[in-house]
C-alpha cells in the first residue's frame, strides 16, 4: 500500500517552535557578534589565538611535548571541547534574563533561549573544529578517525552534561543574579585540572584515580584518543561521563519545570 505523505500546517506547532529557535539563534549571533566590525569571524579568531598563546606557552617556552601529536593539536582537542563546556554554562546563567522581555508571547518558551545558545555554541565549535582539522593535515597529523565511537560517546556526553548544568544554572539565575559572577570565577579553574593543558599520562600514577573523578577528563582524553589512535592515556571509564550527562540533563530539566511557573513575566500575549 503506497504511503501517503503527511503536510504540516502551515502554523503547526512544530514549525512555530523551529521558526521561534532560529529567530533567536539568529538574535543571539547579532547580539553577541553584531558590534565588531569582523562580526562571526571574531568568534573564530579568538579561540584560535588562545591556543596559539597557549601552544606557544606550553609547547615552545615550557618545552611539554606529546608523543606522536605535536601539542598544538593536542591542546586544539581538548581547547576546543573545554571552551563548548564553559561557554555553554557561562551563557546559560543570563539566558532567561537577556531574553525576559520576550516570554511575554507564548510561542517563545523559556526553554528556547537554552535551545538557540546552544546551537550557536555548536556552530562555533564546528566551525573551529574544522580549522583545527585543516590544521593537523597541513602538521602532517590528520586524525585517523579509527575510534569513531569513542568520539561520538565523549562529545555526547558533553553536549548533555553542559545543557543539563547550563539549564539548571539559567534557571536558578533567573532568581540569584550573583550567578552571573559566580559561575566563570568557578568554571576558570577547570582548566587546570581538566587535562585540557597537559595529557592524564603526565598526571602521577597514584592520583591519576582522583583526575578521572572529573567526566571533563574523561570526555577531553577520550576525544583525543577516538581522533588518534596511538594517543596514550590510561585506561578510561568512557561511560562514565555518558552516565553524568544524563543526570545532568534530566536534573536539569526537572528543575525547569519545576520552576516553569516563575520564569514568565506577569503578562503574556
Amino acid at each position: 500500500m503506497p504511503s501517503i505523505p503527511i503536510k504540516l500546517p502551515n502554523h503547526s506547532a512544530w514549525k512555530t517552535q523551529v521558526s521561534v529557535i532560529w529567530a533567536l539563534y539568529l538574535r543571539e549571533t547579532r547580539t553577541r557578534f553584531g558590534k565588531y566590525n569582523l562580526g562571526l569571524i571574531w568568534a573564530l579568531i579568538e579561540p584560535m589565538s588562545m591556543i596559539a598563546v597557549k601552544a606557544a606557552l606550553f609547547g615552545f617556552i615550557l618545552k611539554v611535548t606529546i608523543p606522536s601529536i605535536p601539542y598544538p593539536i593536542f591542546l586544539a582537542a581538548g581547547f576546543i571541547p573545554f571552551r563548548f563546556f564553559t561557554g555553554m554554562v557561562n551563557r546559560s546563567v543570563t539566558a532567561i534574563s537577556s531574553n525576559q522581555a520576550l516570554l511575554v508571547y507564548r510561542q517563545i518558551k523559556p526553554l528556547d533561549p537554552f535551545i538557540a545558545r546552544l546551537l550557536q555554541e555548536i556552530v562555533v565549535s564546528v566551525l573551529i573544529g574544522g580549522i583545527f582539522l585543516f590544521a593537523a593535515a597541513w602538521l602532517l597529523a590528520a586524525p585517523d578517525f579509527k575510534r569513531p565511537l569513542m568520539i561520538l560517546i565523549s562529545l555526547t556526553s558533553l553536549i548533555m552534561m553542559s545543557s543539563g548544568l547550563g539549564i539548571f544554572l539559567g534557571v536558578l539565575g533567573h532568581t540569584h543574579k550573583e550567578l552571573e559572577k559566580i559561575v566563570p570565577m568557578l568554571t576558570t579553574p577547570l582548566l587546570l585540572i581538566s587535562c585540557v593543558l597537559y595529557p592524564l599520562s603526565r598526571v602521577p600514577s597514584n592520583y591519576q584515580y582522583l583526575f578521572i573523578w572529573n567526566p571533563l577528563v574523561v570526555i577531553f582524553e577520550s576525544f583525543r584518543m577516538g581522533l588518534y589512535s596511538h594517543y596514550p592515556t590510561p585506561d578510561l571509564p568512557i561511560f562514565y561521563p555518558l552516565c553524568c550527562g544524563i543526570v545532568s540533563l534530566w536534573v536539569g530539566l526537572a528543575y525547569y519545570y519545576k520552576k516553569f511557573d516563575i520564569l514568565y513575566l506577569p503578562s503574556r500575549v
